[in-house]
Formats: C-alpha cells, structure tokens, sequence
C-alpha cells in the first residue's frame, strides 16, 4: 500500500515538474488554439457574408428584370404554366395542382426570386412589413398583389390591369380549373390590400438560405 502511494506521489510530482518547466509552452498552446479557433469562426463568419452578398446581388439582378417585364409576358407566362392545372389547398406542383399562394409562389420562383410559400393570411401579415399598401386606385400598378378577404376567406393574386375603377386579376382558385382571370371594383370592399413587390419581398430569408445550404455540404 506504502509502495502504491509512493507511486502516485513521484507521479504527482513528475507532472507538476513538467508543467512548471513546460508552462510558458503550454500557455502559448493554448493561447495558438485558441487563436486558431478564432481564425476559423470568423473565416465561416465571413464565408457566410460573402455568400449572403452574391445572393443579395442575385436577387436583385433578378428584380430589376422583373421591374421590366412586360403585363403582356407576365399573362403568357402564367397562360403557359397554369392553363391545365386544377385547384387543390396546399396544392403540390410535383403533381400539378395549385391554390391561389402556391401559384405565386411558383411563378415568382420561375421568375428567380426567392418568394416565400406561405398561407395568405400569414402572407398577408408578411405583406404588411416588407412591402406597403397601395393608396389609391391610381397608386395601383401592374404585378402588384392583391389580398381578397371573401366569403370568410384569404385570397391572392396578382394584377393584371385596371380600368374604370376596376382591378383585373390573375390566380388560381377554388371555382376554376386553369388560370382564372376576374374583375373586381376598387372600392367593393373585399380588398384588403394591393401591395408592391419590393425587393425585401423578392429576396426572401437569403440568411436562412445560406445556412441550409452549409448543412447539405
């Protein structure tokens, strides 16, 4: 037992004498990794920007020419992508079926945003801090959104003209199968807003992009 406890006491003693003799070494070890890891989160820090940056541009790039594009070529496109679809909540484009949130979505997406699907009323919401209410009927602009609240119901489209003070319209909804076209009056009542696409709009959570992008890889 004497033995055993002498063992374990010239043990102790060795290594307080290496780590007396060997503390400046062990310091500077640290103080190296430490530094190293500092290096390395402030590198993926700045990965994380620079990616963020490219996207940012991206998107931009991609509104500016959506600021362009033309009612003419915005109807064909939406002819062209939803003349034999039929209406289902929540619809699922791998299987052709859309409600009135996912085919925006869908077509902002053809048109390389970075929308983002969500419910109307929670679009709705979103509407509200990344975009601005239209003011007036002569405020009211193509490719703009409208919200409809009809029947205890959310709705959205997109604006294809106006006249006369009357909205024209193009979504996907419950009474039509294919792309529907309707008409409403300004002032009917059930419009709950006409808001811009604006860019914070059309860029989306580039953020949480970048991060899914870094799990993949």
């Amino acid at each position: 037992m004497l033995k055993m406890k002498n063992s374990f006491t010239n043990i102790i003693t060795i290594m307080e004498d290496f780590v007396i003799k060997h503390f400046k070494f062990l310091i500077l070890g640290i103080l190296l990794l430490t530094c190293i890891a500092g290096i390395i989160i402030v590198s993926n820090k700045y990965k994380n920007i620079s990616e963020i940056a490219k996207q940012t541009d991206y998107y931009y790039y991609t509104w500016a020419d959506f600021q362009n594009l033309s009612a003419k070529k915005l109807h064909a496109m939406w002819n062209e992508k939803y003349h034999d679809v039929t209406y289902q909540l929540n619809g699922d484009a791998k299987y052709n079926v859309y409600d009135c949130t996912s085919a925006i979505y869908w077509i902002m997406r053809d048109l390389k945003s970075n929308f983002t699907l969500l419910p109307v009323s929670d679009l709705h919401k979103l509407l509200d801090v990344v975009s601005f209410k239209r003011k007036s009927f002569n405020d009211v602009q193509i490719k703009d959104l409208i919200v409809l609240y009809i029947n205890g119901a959310y709705h959205i489209a997109i604006i294809e003209g106006k006249r006369n003070e009357k909205i024209i319209y193009m979504d996907v909804n419950v009474a039509d199968n294919g792309p529907g076209y309707k008409t409403i009056n300004y002032n009917s009542g059930y419009i709950k807003g006409i808001y811009p696409i604006t860019f914070a709009l059309w860029k989306g959570d580039i953020d949480k992009n970048v991060k899914e992008l870094k799990n993949k890889l």
